[in-house]
């Protein structure tokens, strides 16, 4: 994607978006700003992210900006940003409603809102609403990105008492990641797995050790961070905080930025508990 943005003229190839699906740039931008939050770079993939977004809103070409709306706001749900993906899809919304909609742009739009309301407020009339956008894509097959949807929605809904709800949704998004290749998210997959299908404390020890092996191999930081510290907090629960530390303290100082996004405050917090004494620590 950098070597792309590199050969990417703004004056030159700008103008020419209208004959394209899509600008270069504010696709090349976006997909930066996903893939460097998944590898913990949180503040980079957000940068990212802004910087195709205010070069899509200087075309005048809706599909690009569409598309740099939608994945800004997969880059802030991956953040666990509630308010930043609020914000980006009420402009998804605007654009799609003066200027262009299609069936995949509405039900993205009424996820991304979905979620976010949820997140913020357990309004169950959201999460009806975000069940019934999935089984529509679904029964479309617009399956691009749907794990990803269907893995988020199944983590609120476990978290908040629906573990029968979020063991069907990983189960179907298993199976798309299977059918569609799309792999990237098959790490967050099996830690939730771990966390609502695991029946007991050695089969989710288990598939938190596969997410991690994913995360690992994908390099996917972010992934790691996240099985690291639910993997520290079994094994601090049977009694074994020396362990637990092993597991997560090495990955949270692999870190440079982004300490105030929840993942980072979370682990640092579990680490707290665990008696870690960072060498320094951000303010």
């Amino acid at each position: 994607m950098q070597d792309l943005l590199a050969i990417y003229q703004p004056e030159r190839d700008g103008p020419r978006a209208a004959l394209t699906t899509r600008d270069p740039k504010v696709s090349a931008c976006t997909i930066l700003g996903i893939c460097l939050t998944a590898i913990g770079r949180a503040e980079s993939g957000s940068a990212a992210s802004l910087e195709g977004l205010q070069h899509g809103e200087s075309l005048s070409h809706p599909i690009s900006l569409i598309l740099g709306l939608r994945r800004a706001c997969v880059q802030r749900m991956i953040m666990r940003d509630p308010e930043g993906v609020t914000e980006f899809s009420r402009r998804l919304h605007a654009v799609m409603e003066s200027k262009y909609e299609t069936f995949l742009g509405t039900r993205e739009g009424v996820l991304f809102d979905g979620w976010a309301r949820f997140y913020l407020h357990r309004d169950a009339e959201s999460m009806e609403r975000l069940h019934t956008c999935l089984q529509e894509l679904d029964v479309e097959k617009h399956w691009a990105m749907l794990s990803f949807f269907m893995a988020n929605v199944a983590e609120m809904k476990g978290q908040h008492g629906d573990r029968a709800g979020a063991v069907s949704l990983l189960e179907r998004a298993g199976e798309l990641a299977a059918i569609t290749g799309e792999q990237w998210y098959v790490a967050e997959i099996t830690r939730l797995q771990s966390r609502f299908s695991a029946g007991d404390a050695e089969t989710s020890v288990s598939l938190l050790r596969s997410s991690l092996s994913i995360a690992r191999e994908q390099g996917a930081k972010l992934w790691e961070l996240r099985t690291a510290t639910d993997l520290a907090h079994v094994l601090s629960e049977q009694g074994r905080p020396d362990a637990a530390r092993e597991e997560l303290a090495p990955l949270y100082a692999w870190f440079t930025e982004g300490f105030d996004t929840p993942d980072l405050v979370a682990a640092r917090a579990l680490l707290a508990e665990l008696d870690w004494r960072p060498v320094s620590c951000p303010a």
